[in-house]
């Protein structure tokens, strides 16, 4: 089984559309992604929350992975760190950074920050490999 990116290089399905993530590029192995924030996106306590950080770091580092490696990837590992609350942004942004890549397991770093830059949290995670070709779209 062969699936294809965008033109961008986006490989993303109806579960990150509802959760409104928004991949803006990849390249030089740094994936870039965001999320509008919306009422439905805060917490009982009026910040982002936890699931929707984290949903934001999978997908940008997930994309990121299997863009760089020219192979689908599953997320093997994840963990998280919520560092600051995060009132009042219209947008969250991840950046994901490529740490290792090998043969069957990658690692992947991403940060979270709001619209002043303030870090809301960072993640780390471990992807496994699987041998399935990705091909990429003209357009979409």
């Amino acid at each position: 089984m062969i699936l294809e990116f965008d033109k961008r290089g986006v490989f993303m399905k109806d579960f990150d559309d509802l959760a409104g993530v928004e991949l803006l590029k990849i390249e030089n192995k740094e994936g870039f992604a965001r999320v509008r924030l919306k009422d439905e996106s805060l917490n009982a306590i009026g910040t982002v929350h936890g699931g929707l950080l984290m949903t934001l770091a999978d997908t940008v580092a997930g994309n990121l992975i299997s863009n760089v490696s020219g192979r689908i990837a599953t997320t093997a590992q994840a963990s998280i760190n919520y560092l600051n609350p995060c009132f009042g942004s219209e947008y969250i942004y991840a950046k994901a950074s490529v740490i290792k890549e090998g043969k069957n397991l990658s690692t992947i770093y991403t940060e979270i920050t709001d619209d002043s830059n303030k870090l809301i949290a960072t993640a780390t995670f471990v992807f496994f490999h699987l041998n399935k070709e990705i091909k990429l779209r003209k357009d979409k």
